[in-house]
């Protein structure tokens, strides 16, 4: 009986809102009676569906400025950031020589290179010269052995 009485209250508001609350919202039409003709009033505060004259003053205001310097974004940094991310999102990167990962409290590439290690460290510069990633700093990516 307790589960039930719940139920019944919510239902009863759900209907008395008329559906989830549709009906709440929905503008009321009145017929009143005047002698043998009918006549419908209709809600006074009805929201226009065109641009109102006031939305075509306020678009058309003069932009006013802050007085904050713009700055140009760099293309080359901008180009840079978005490798870094790239390559960010394509690591662990296993190799026969190497392995690379992002150590993201340093925010570096942990670049862990496999024995011999000079052999595979060359190799690995020798990628990242090659690779679209040769913009990204050396200082990005940190070597070490396993």
């Amino acid at each position: 009986m307790k589960k039930i009485v719940p139920i019944l209250i919510t239902l009863l508001i759900l209907s008395g809102l008329g559906i989830g609350g549709w009906q709440m919202f929905k503008p009321k039409q009145e017929i009143v009676e005047q002698g043998s003709s009918f006549r419908t009033i209709t809600p006074k505060n009805i929201v226009p569906t065109s641009k109102s004259p006031d939305l075509d003053k306020i678009l058309s205001l003069p932009i006013i400025k802050t007085g904050v310097k713009e700055e140009e974004q760099d293309l080359e940094k901008r180009n840079m950031l978005d490798l870094l991310a790239k390559l960010q999102n394509e690591v662990p990167m296993v190799n026969i020589n190497y392995l690379m990962d992002f150590d993201y409290k340093q925010n570096k590439f942990v670049v862990k290179l496999k024995t011999p290690y000079n052999k595979s460290e060359v190799e690995f510069w020798k990628w990242w010269a090659k690779s679209e990633y040769r913009v990204i700093p050396e200082t990005y990516f940190k070597l070490m052995v396993e």
